[in-house]
């Protein structure tokens, strides 16, 4: 559980990044009204069934998640040999022993705290007194009776669960309902374990400490005025609890007492084994070890802030924390579960030239490989965001973006590539390596030879976001107030879009069936004399792509609610597909109908296979 409180009790902010603002500077779209953080995405000519849980993530039908930046603020591992990992905001990863698996609940929520008893009875809780419980199959909401932040939850059993939370909150669950209880103080409150249903602790701000005995909570004298952020035991008479300025208290059945921690970093979770073997996290990386003698410092595996540990054997252990750290130990190492991003990275674009040779890119210059097997961060060379990338052949790669930046990259790494212009640069595409195009922000589209970029002209002064071509002599071109270009060979002429809205994304199987993603309103889509529109609702898709023309992808973000979408337009039925991801998702590229990527903002990257 992370410590997210001040030494005053007071609840300590945490930055959520301005997606609207993002969303619109990166695809220069019209405002719409104020962007809020939860979301039911519905699917297309379909209405939401009345009876329908509005906070309840739906199958994520073979998305896994591959990437993330966001923070992990509690793991639990089931006795079955599942993982949960909550965090925010409203995002649970599920491992289910292959893959990570994404399962948003569509709320604002943070997630704080989770526990359970089996891998079909979890319990997640966060932000404005929100709980959830996973059955085995979907999350639902509980009524906690409390509208303080959760923090921690533990219980004895099924029928036995405690939450605690700020102002003192306490609430119970007898497997009926769950109800307040008076804890006697109105300091927040952050962690909670016990032994028995007449034994149960809990600790808070100001060195706080309360004992439950199965009737009444009492407070116990804890010796420190440290803000106690977890605690743990392995009995009665072992038991830890860990906080800020390095703070770890031991009761050994009579009195607690504090022991030298070796650290004064903040400690956010304790959680071990047995007696011998526990583990504390903090912040800036600092991981502590108790062999039953002394607390020793781990060698450091992160500099990112630990805000969870838990596990099911010696090696078997997971850490979660800031900025996408999701590590496993497997008694030898700690290795990556995930790919670990910073939250302030976007993804905009990816393209492949196999299945065994694609790339992701976004900023601020990062570029990520994909081999066929993993991903690997590639040394680009430059700050400037990267919004495009196109290419044909392992050593034939093409990535554009910001203040008109152009990279090539020959197989081995990427090289600045001389470019008069110095406006942004959004899509990329290419018949070949020796005929590429470029399109960019003021109309501007910039054409390679296969040795110089000079300019073509485009006729508009509206920003072009996404360019593709069924060959060299018929490419699109997609932009801002539904402007549609068309180059024949010859020249850029316009198209008449019949919208207005900006449009981001542009893909086909022939010149005479194209479908461009964009503004609210839908998927259009080209069939050799017109463009016609195949309704989205109020989505707003920055990425397509598919298969063929009856098996298309499109990517993008809820226009009301900012939660990820993505739509599949498959026997002229197009169909919800929810990733379980609360950001936006910018780009999607695949190999074939059952290998497919799609990424987006706050680092993700997720990876659609038959599981």
């Amino acid at each position: 559980m992370m410590n997210v409180l001040a030494e005053s009790g007071a609840r300590e902010r945490i930055r959520v990044p301005g997606l609207r603002r993002w969303f619109m500077d990166r695809w220069r779209l019209p405002s719409a009204g104020t962007l809020l953080l939860v979301s039911v995405v519905l699917p297309i000519g379909c209405s939401r069934d009345p009876g329908e849980n509005p906070v309840a993530p739906q199958p994520t039908q073979g998305w896994t998640v591959v990437a993330e930046g966001v923070q992990t603020f509690a793991v639990w591992p089931a006795p079955e040999g599942d993982v949960f990992a909550v965090g925010y905001p409203g995002s649970l990863l599920h491992f289910d022993g292959r893959n990570w698996i994404s399962q948003s609940l569509m709320t604002r929520s943070v997630f704080r705290g989770a526990w359970g008893t089996s891998r079909r009875d979890v319990f997640a809780v966060g932000s404005a007194g929100e709980i959830q419980h996973f059955d085995g199959s979907s999350w639902h909401p509980m009524e906690s009776r409390t509208t303080s932040d959760l923090y921690g939850v533990w219980g004895t059993g099924a029928t036995d669960v405690f939450v605690v939370g700020t102002l003192g909150a306490i609430t119970h669950y007898d497997g009926t309902a769950w109800g307040a209880m008076t804890s006697g103080t109105t300091r927040d409150l952050s962690g909670v374990w016990g032994t028995s249903p007449g034994n149960v602790i809990a600790v808070g701000a100001q060195g706080t400490i309360l004992r439950y005995d199965g009737r009444v909570w009492k407070p116990e004298a804890s010796g420190t005025s440290a803000y106690l952020a977890s605690i743990w035991g392995s009995s009665a008479s072992s038991v830890f609890a860990v906080g800020w300025a390095g703070t770890i208290l031991h009761f050994d059945g009579s009195a607690w007492t504090q022991v030298p921690s070796g650290t004064i970093a903040r400690l956010n979770q304790v959680w071990g084994i047995g007696a011998n073997d526990v583990y504390a996290g903090g912040d800036d990386g600092t991981v502590l070890h108790f062999d039953g003698s002394v607390w020793t410092t781990v060698p450091a595996f992160t500099v990112k802030s630990v805000y969870s540990v838990g596990g099911s054997s010696a090696t078997d252990v997971y850490a979660g924390g800031d900025q996408g750290l999701l590590r496993h130990f497997d008694g030898t190492s700690w290795n990556q579960s995930l790919i670990e991003l910073n939250d302030m990275i976007s993804f905009s674009g990816i393209w492949g030239s196999s299945a065994n040779d694609v790339f992701v890119v976004g900023g601020p210059g990062m570029a990520l490989h994909y081999d066929g097997a993993s991903w690997t961060p590639t040394t680009t060379g430059t700050i400037s965001g990267l919004h495009g990338i196109w290419g044909n052949a392992p050593g034939a790669w093409f990535a554009v973006g910001g203040h008109g930046a152009i990279l090539h990259f020959d197989g081995a790494a990427w090289s600045p590539l001389s470019d008069p212009n110095t406006n942004d640069l959004f899509g990329v595409w290419g018949s070949s390596s020796g005929n590429v195009i470029a399109v960019g922000d003021s109309g501007i589209i910039m054409r390679y030879d296969g040795a110089h970029w000079s300019q073509m002209p485009s006729g508009t002064s509206a920003g072009l976001r996404s360019v593709w071509g069924s060959g060299p002599n018929d490419v699109f071109a997609v932009g801002a107030s539904g402007t549609i270009l068309h180059f024949d060979g010859g020249a850029w002429r316009p198209m008449q879009s019949g919208v207005q809205g900006t449009l981001s994304g542009v893909w086909g199987t022939a010149g005479n069936d194209v479908f461009v993603a964009g503004d609210p309103g839908g998927i259009l889509h080209f069939n050799g004399r017109a463009w016609t529109v195949m309704p989205t609702g109020t989505d707003i898709l920055s990425g397509v792509w598919g298969v063929s023309s009856g098996d298309v992808f499109a990517v993008g973000t809820n226009d009301l609610y900012s939660e990820a979408v993505i739509r599949h337009y498959a026997r002229a039925v197009c169909n919800q597909v929810i990733p379980g991801r609360s950001w936006p998702l910018t780009c999607i590229w695949g190999s074939s109908a059952t290998d497919i990527f799609a990424a987006g903002y706050a680092g993700t990257l997720l990876h659609y296979r038959e599981l």
